[in-house]
């Protein structure tokens, strides 16, 4: 179910009569759809998805052996599921701003089918989300991010570590600042958890969306120097 009661799911007489009253809407275009069906066909259809990762340092297509152009030979992958216009614009703001969080189930479903044995390729030992500050994430009531995570290990079979990192500090939201302002503005805002840790952990870091690429790329070095090793990122889209 793709509506915001989607937790309803023991009382089917309570169910049946919230699905009279709120018909299962498609996550991408708002018609109406079969009860378990949270994304229409027209709309899995229309999904930009890419079949190659991206260089998580400069953003560019990785070629068949995994090497960048730009960067050269063992570029660290960031896997994204598709650009980010419609449909998956609108499905991935549900999951932001309309507190329905059945998108992250759905979009990772489709990022595994694409892209889930070659992370594993990647050998990682934990996966982990790119945090929200604490308000932000009070007042969302999860961080996106942690869920979309949450359904690729269950998917995967991975370690989920959800409080690996932690933000420190709020900045402007990178989504109003010009491309060239975003690393300077999330730039020491992110720190590891104070806590027993292995070192040399292999960790892939999970995002929903990448636009320039500042945020995953400054928890990368976060990690890395904290003594992680950031084997690969994930995102569901990328906004050019």
């Amino acid at each position: 179910m793709c509506m915001k009661h989607s937790g309803v799911t023991t009382w089917p007489f309570v169910r049946n009569m919230l699905e009279f009253a709120f018909p299962p809407l498609c996550l991408g275009c708002d018609e109406l759809v079969p009860g378990n069906t949270a994304v229409c066909s027209n709309c899995l259809r229309r999904i930009d998805y890419y079949s190659q990762p991206l260089c998580l340092k400069c953003l560019e297509l990785l070629d068949q052996q995994g090497n960048c152009l730009s960067c050269g030979k063992g570029a660290c992958p960031l896997f994204v599921l598709a650009q980010y216009e419609s449909p998956v614009r609108e499905i991935i703001h549900k999951l932001k701003f309309s507190a329905i969080t059945t998108p992250a189930e759905v979009l990772a479903r489709q990022w595994c089918e694409r892209f889930g044995e070659a992370l594993l390729r990647c050998q990682p030992q934990v996966i982990a989300p790119v945090p929200l500050t604490a308000n932000r994430e009070y007042w969302r009531g999860y961080n996106q991010a942690e869920l979309i995570a949450e359904q690729i290990a269950e998917q995967l079979d991975l370690t989920l570590h959800g409080r690996l990192l932690a933000r420190t500090s709020g900045r402007r939201p990178q989504s109003r600042l010009k491309l060239a302002e975003r690393a300077a503005n999330v730039a020491g805002v992110y720190a590891l958890a104070d806590e027993p840790r292995e070192d040399n952990l292999r960790v892939v870091l999970v995002d929903d969306v990448v636009t320039s690429g500042s945020t995953i790329r400054e928890v990368a070095r976060t990690c890395e120097g904290g003594g992680f090793e950031v084997v690969a990122g994930v995102a569901l889209a990328h906004g050019r």
